[in-house]
């Protein structure tokens, strides 16, 4: 995807170059124009309509994120062991877990994942804190 750096916010995309960019057919882009869902673009006196980087970008900005909740068990588990991992000895708190992953996987969830792995052996539960910290323990 273009970003800033990329270009001038200041420079026009043809609709071909769009399309490379988001990987969609034609077919998709000429939906979405029917719909007035598209960015809006000028046409030039060479006949093309082009759209302003800037105008791309804050389009792109405004479309609704693909990213529903996680309700498979393995992705959440791979997904908290994940940042388990990569808070190193530190650990993490159920709370801080909510707050990182409450938005996309349900607090229930992420309890039923600590216990797997836990019982799997991949995390430790660390009592002695006001609140419990789960760590990573899995190989690695």
């Amino acid at each position: 995807m273009f970003t800033s750096n990329d270009r001038d916010p200041y420079d026009w995309l043809t609709i071909p170059e769009i399309l490379a960019d988001l990987d969609v057919p034609e077919a998709d882009w000429r939906e979405w124009e029917a719909k007035g869902q598209a960015p809006i673009g000028v046409r030039f006196p060479d006949g093309q309509v082009r759209i302003s980087v800037r105008e791309y970008e804050r389009w792109i900005d405004a479309l609704p994120s693909d990213a529903g909740p996680l309700t498979d068990p393995g992705s959440i588990r791979d997904a908290i062991r994940h940042a388990l991992k990569q808070a190193g000895a530190r650990g993490l708190t159920y709370t801080e877990l909510c707050d990182l992953f409450g938005a996309i996987v349900n607090h229930p969830a992420i309890s039923t994942a600590l216990d797997a792995l836990t019982q799997a052996g991949d995390c430790l539960a660390v009592a002695g804190h006001p609140e419990t910290r789960f760590r990573y323990w899995g190989p690695r």
